[in-house]
């Protein structure tokens, strides 16, 4: 399994990376659609992140190590940490909380953010290369406490899409939200157990191709749970 994995990664990276771009355009012209409704805005916000990190990823097929391409993967850890926390939001806004509660949970988004950018530049690098793809991954060097904001985003916010998506499934009959955040932990827990190392080696660990599955289908179902809201929105404002 492992050497299959390792001989597609190469143009799969690539394909990963083409559909992050197509599902960030489509959701970008769902909020030209109606630029009062911010939740679209929102998630294309965080879907250009996801882009950015894949692209950067597929890029690690054709760039040489160091310089230039050590400075834009460095990006990717300041855009996770900066960006991730705009989940909290957008889940607020799935579950149609009221205004008064939607100033509270910016309030708090705003501090992981800021938190998040921080931690994001902290992150010390290293270069890795597994199955002909060099990336800069975090090293040994990176502050303990940078290292667990960084994780501790990821895992908060993907429980809190599945929390707020059995929520909406309930009242809406709607499973494109839980969806999300199902797919996303199904593809993190996939990569820990398949994308182990024979030799036990950390530092060759597929988990961050794995995962990158996940990463798409979050947002491929963020767009169809917002195409199927507005849908029944317009429903109703046309009663």
């Amino acid at each position: 399994m492992r050497e299959a994995i390792l001989a597609a990664m190469p143009i799969l990276v690539w394909v990963l990376a083409a559909l992050n771009l197509f599902l960030l355009i489509l959701i970008f012209k769902e909020y030209g659609k109606n630029k009062y409704n911010k939740l679209p805005f929102l998630m294309g916000v965080l879907a250009f992140g996801l882009f950015y990190d894949s692209l950067i990823i597929a890029l690690g097929t054709v760039m040489p190590e160091g310089g230039f391409f050590k400075a834009i993967s460095q990006i990717r850890f300041v855009l996770h940490g900066f960006l991730i926390p705009l989940i909290i939001p957008i889940s607020a806004m799935a579950l149609r909380l009221k205004p008064k509660a939607l100033k509270t949970v910016w309030l708090a988004t705003l501090v992981l953010m800021l938190v998040g950018l921080i931690s994001g530049i902290c992150v010390n690098t290293e270069a890795r290369t597994v199955g002909g793809i060099i990336r800069y991954a975090s090293s040994a060097q990176t502050p303990g406490w940078a290292e667990a904001v960084q994780n501790g985003l990821s895992y908060v916010t993907v429980f809190l899409i599945i929390i707020a998506g059995a929520v909406v499934l309930i009242k809406e009959k709607t499973p494109h939200f839980l969806l999300a955040g199902f797919f996303m932990l199904a593809f993190t827990i996939l990569g820990i157990f398949l994308g182990k190392s024979p030799d036990g080696d950390r530092t060759k660990s597929l988990m961050f191709f794995i995962s990158m599955f996940g990463e798409t289908l979050m947002t491929l179902f963020f767009l169809l749970f917002h195409k199927k809201r507005a849908k029944a929105d317009r429903r109703i404002n046309e009663r």
